[in-house]
């Protein structure tokens, strides 16, 4: 259900219900952190495996030692306070220990805790209507792509669930995400808009990067992820999808595989390629990395549902955003 109506979906958000709602970067799958009913839905609706744990969304920074645990004067409080101007936007923070108020399963049993203050003004209304913390993970089925817009939404779940229809997302890939700590320095779990050379400025040291950007292989399974975005294999169409390290070996591909029905996926104009039986999708005609972003999980969307034979996908230039977008395409054509 498509509605616009902020008071009715804090209503049910209070009422233990899941709720679809926009952020800035991708719409979440939201419900009442401390409510473990209401949590679980989350599990069941997205098909998300219990070991990957969720992200707490709550309106303004005031309200983030309602559920974490800081200590005046550690490493932890000095590293949050510098990080502080970065909110309201498209970051999360991990922090080391979180309120009992959070139930354990919005953290798959983890004494961390993931949390933003989204930018977006329907997301901001709903978390301030609702007052309570709202862990929403992206509003899609368990490793498929990403939703931008409301009808994306509606796509995976049908009807029946209630969406919060804010139109398509501005940012387009999910929250960059960094783990602070009181011993060692902050990791880089997820890449995002927020680079890590501004994450390191930010705190006045460098931001390491943590394991999940080498992948997990071996253990996704068996232990808790250290947030959303770990898996191997994410955003991921349903077609098959092949990176291609440059446009010259891409276009030989589609000219030895004529007879395949191809999605072509290119991060700017410049030369085209064509195929016979291709179909040629272009993410900004300048190769702008924010215009690629926000339409990237669009595009992935609409390929998939012409039931092609395989989706080609270039890997995008040097840019502001290019660890964002390869992680993203990388991940979407893990087999």
């Amino acid at each position: 259900m498509l509605s616009t109506d902020i008071h009715l979906a804090s209503e049910k958000l209070r009422s233990g219900e899941v709720v679809a709602f926009p952020t800035e970067t991708v719409y979440g799958l939201g419900a009442d952190a401390t409510n473990e009913s209401a949590i679980a839905k989350i599990y069941r609706t997205k098909g998300r495996p219990g070991n990957n744990p969720l992200i707490i969304h709550t309106d303004c920074v005031d309200s983030v030692a309602r559920y974490v645990t800081l200590r005046e004067r550690s490493r932890v409080m000095g590293q949050f306070l510098r990080l502080q101007h970065l909110w309201p936007g498209p970051l999360t923070i991990v922090f080391p220990d979180k309120h009992d108020s959070i139930c354990d399963l919005a953290t798959s049993g983890l004494t961390s805790v993931g949390v933003r203050v989204p930018n977006h003004p329907i997301a901001r209304e709903l978390l301030a209507a609702t007052d309570l913390p709202i862990a929403a993970p992206s509003a899609n089925r368990s490793t498929y792509v990403s939703a931008t817009t409301a009808q994306h939404v509606s796509d995976c779940f049908g009807q029946d669930l209630f969406i919060l229809d804010g139109g398509q997302t501005s940012v387009g890939l999910e929250s960059t995400i960094v783990k602070i700590e009181e011993n060692g320095p902050a990791q880089l779990l997820r890449a995002g808009l927020i680079r890590q050379e501004e994450l390191s400025e930010a705190l006045g040291e460098l931001v390491e990067l943590g394991p999940k950007l080498g992948g997990a292989p071996g253990r996704e399974k068996d232990c808790a992820m250290l947030s959303p975005g770990q898996f191997r294999k994410h955003y991921s169409p349903k077609t098959p999808v092949r990176l291609f390290n440059d446009r010259g070996s891409l276009a030989s591909f589609i000219e030895q595989n004529s007879k395949q029905s191809t999605g072509l996926l290119l991060f700017s104009k410049e030369t085209a390629i064509h195929g016979k039986n291709s179909v040629l999708r272009t993410l900004s005609e300048s190769g702008d990395h924010h215009e690629c972003a926000q339409n990237l999980y669009a595009a992935l969307r609409e390929l998939d549902n012409r039931q092609l034979d395989l989706i080609c996908i270039e890997r995008p230039k040097n840019g502001p955003l290019y660890e964002a977008l390869i992680d993203r395409i990388e991940r979407a054509a893990e087999k």
